[in-house]
């Protein structure tokens, strides 16, 4: 049986719909709902998510996440001046993890040295992935701790998040998440696994997929969801921004697979959450999901890429 490839653009995702025969079905009244981890291939279909071929690090769009131009360029010049940092990033990939000076970043490249020794004796591109789980938040939150003023924190709890059908639902469990401390609403989940990502993507992908249906349909945009930000030129971002944001949200997931670090957004407007919440498919009840990486954990050239994302995140 061929494997399935996540349909890319509206023509795929029709060659889809016909071929899994789910014309005139919608996600809402679908009686077979799984669980995150289990969901079908025709449950992944009806939550009407293209995806996009993967970009690079470099390649990532900022706005997608929130990110304005200033606040990239501020979080780049606080890393700049923080010697635990740059100690880091000169001990990446290296066994080195006891110097004090290195700060939260010690614990960090102890348990990456960790998915080092459990990758090179397993023989088969994987390691434990509560190992990886533990480095993936202890790196994000070594970075967030750079920013005394952030009001949210990286959790090792994991969350459920409960889709509701009209006769069933699934619920989709977290690996932890960004969350605001005051209010424990939920910035950015995380999926890690302890394998490589290539072979299994798919299947990553469409866990991935159903964990942000659930989270946006049980958390209503108004209240958390930033909105998607279009960057043209500093004179014209506060014309651009009025247009664009009244018409376009995102939500954000970050993740790791074995030694590899992605990032991802969920792009979507009002149309695609009429049809979440109602079934309804007027306009274009469709949402993308951008993924950018993989980020290496082990080149230094790929974690001076991330850290500012997370960083610029964290304000």
């Amino acid at each position: 049986m061929p494997q399935f490839v996540l349909p890319a653009n509206r023509t795929q995702w029709d060659s889809a719909e016909t071929i899994h025969k789910i014309q005139g079905k919608s996600l809402r009244a679908w009686p077979d709902l799984r669980s995150g981890s289990k969901v079908s291939i025709e449950q992944f279909l009806l939550s009407r998510v293209l995806c996009p071929p993967r970009r690079g690090p470099s390649q990532l769009v900022n706005g997608q996440f929130g990110i304005t131009p200033a606040l990239l360029t501020r979080a780049k010049n606080l890393l700049q001046m923080i010697p635990s940092y740059q100690l880091y990033l000169q001990n990446i990939g290296g066994n080195n993890w006891a110097d004090p000076a290195l700060g939260p970043f010690g614990p960090v490249l102890r348990l990456q040295a960790e998915i080092r020794a459990g990758w090179a004796k397993g023989g088969g591109k994987q390691t434990d992935e509560d190992t990886v789980n533990a480095a993936f938040i202890e790196l994000l939150s070594a970075l967030t701790s750079l920013v005394p003023t952030t009001d949210s924190w990286w959790r090792t709890t994991k969350r459920r998040l409960t889709f509701t059908g009209l006769r069933n639902g699934y619920v989709a469990i977290t690996d932890g998440q960004f969350e605001v401390k005051a209010t424990e609403e939920i910035r950015t989940p995380i999926e890690c696994k302890g394998r490589e990502r290539e072979k299994l993507n798919a299947r990553i992908t469409m866990q991935e997929v159903a964990e942000l249906v659930a989270w946006v349909k049980e958390y209503p945009d108004a209240r958390i969801s930033p909105p998607v930000r279009l960057y043209v030129s500093s004179v014209i971002w506060t014309i651009v921004s009025r247009i664009w944001c009244a018409n376009k949200y995102s939500r954000p997931l970050a993740g790791q697979c074995g030694q590899e670090i992605f990032l991802e957004s969920l792009e979507y407007g009002q149309d695609w959450i009429k049809y979440i919440r109602q079934g309804q498919k007027a306009g274009n009840s469709f949402a993308n999901l951008h993924s950018y990486g993989p980020y290496d954990m082990n080149k230094v050239s790929d974690m001076r890429l991330l850290a500012p994302v997370i960083v610029a995140m964290s304000y």
